[in-house]
């Protein structure tokens, strides 16, 4: 039996400095039909962020430099983390601990006992360039 693999989808936005609001977060979409990847290389001033695969609680794509607070297993207890890739893990982390290890650590549970998804339990409140919504 041949077992299917299936990549994650492979998605960017921007953060641009180059413009008259002072920053502006450019969705995929755009990022992609208007050029901003290869604008990169001709020097300009924008940051790009990759998707991670992961969506969180609320379904909301999950990229590189979001702050995300996750629940767990103490209520009063809300962490609030970057999300980055460490590339000498090759590993999306949060909080400089690598995302599924979150999951492994039994730190966080869902209520009915049951094994955590990637992404459950993790919402974004923000990112590194328009801090906390």
């Amino acid at each position: 039996m041949i077992k299917k693999i299936r990549m994650r989808e492979i998605k960017f936005r921007v953060w641009d400095t180059e413009n008259d609001m002072g920053g502006i977060m450019i969705p995929h979409e755009y990022t992609v039909s208007s050029g901003y990847l290869t604008d990169i290389f001709n020097g300009a001033d924008i940051t790009v962020m990759q998707y991670t695969g992961l969506k969180d609680k609320n379904g909301v794509e999950i990229y590189d430099g979001d702050l995300v607070m996750w629940d767990t297993t103490e209520a009063d207890h809300k962490p609030v983390n970057e999300v980055n890739w460490k590339n000498d893990l090759a590993l999306w982390c949060f909080g400089g601990m690598p995302i599924h290890r979150v999951f492994e650590s039994g730190y966080y549970q869902p209520s009915d006992g049951r094994k955590p998804f990637p992404g459950e339990g993790f919402e974004i409140v923000g990112n590194i360039h328009e801090g906390r919504k």
